[in-house]
Parts: structure tokens; C-alpha cells; sequence
């Protein structure tokens, strides 16, 4: 398994500008947390903690199989899984973010230098797409 750290996502997303950033949160994760501009909402989990029957290739509609792919969670626990679903359906480029969202603010909020400037949101307003 591919990960990356979130001090690292700045820069993996100016080198890789077409990589696609899945969120598999639930949606009410992304109103109380937060999310990153950019992300596209795919829950892993249905609210009942099944599983998202359609995950895969709602997956598939928004990212290549070769495309980079970065799977966001909270802490970095339900992207594990994702990466691995994703990986088994022939997804070769996938990027488990190392622990998630929170991680990721952790990490901007120590940053003095803005290179989490534009990236991450506590708005309320939904990301680029939403599967709920």
C-alpha cells in the first residue's frame, strides 16, 4: 500500500495536478470536520456501517484506473480499507492519506509557511461531488 504523508500533500498535488482526492467519510464527517477543495464524497460505509455497494465504480466514474488517487478518512483507518478494495479491483495508483483529515489539520495548523493555503475547508457547502 501507497502512503503519503500530510505534510506531503501540498507538494504531491502540485506534482501530480490531475490526481483525484475521494473522501470516504460520511457526510456529516465533512460538515463538522471539514474537507479538502478538490475532493470528491464517496462514503465507504452507508450510515449503517454496511458497505457502500457501489464504491468501486463510483470510484471509476470520477478516476481512471491509472490515475493518482488519494483516499481521505478521518484518521486514516477506513482509507486502509479503501486503498485495498480499490487495489484488488485493479486501481494501481492509490494513495492511502496517513492519518486522514485530522492529520491534515494537524498539519496546517503547525505550518507557518501557507502551503496549506486553499486546500482545506471547514465550510459547510458540499465538495465537488457528492454520493450519499
Amino acid at each position: 500500500m501507497k502512503n503519503i504523508e500530510p505534510n506531503e500533500m501540498p507538494e504531491f498535488l502540485a506534482k501530480q495536478p490531475d490526481a483525484v482526492l475521494i473522501d470516504v467519510r460520511f457526510g456529516y464527517e465533512l460538515v463538522e470536520v471539514g474537507y479538502l477543495r478538490r475532493s470528491h464524497h464517496i462514503p465507504l460505509y452507508m450510515p449503517d456501517w454496511e458497505m457502500n455497494a457501489g464504491f468501486v465504480q463510483d470510484v471509476a466514474a470520477v478516476a481512471q484506473r491509472g490515475t493518482p488517487i488519494v483516499i481521505i478518512c478521518r484518521t486514516g483507518h477506513r482509507s486502509c480499507a479503501a486503498v485495498e478494495m480499490l487495489e484488488e479491483h485493479g486501481f494501481t495508483c492509490v494513495y492511502n492519506l496517513m492519518q486522514g483529515f485530522v492529520g491534515m489539520l494537524d498539519q496546517a495548523e503547525q505550518c507557518t509557511q501557507g502551503v496549506f493555503e486553499g486546500l482545506l475547508t471547514r465550510a459547510v457547502a458540499q465538495p465537488a461531488a457528492c454520493h450519499i
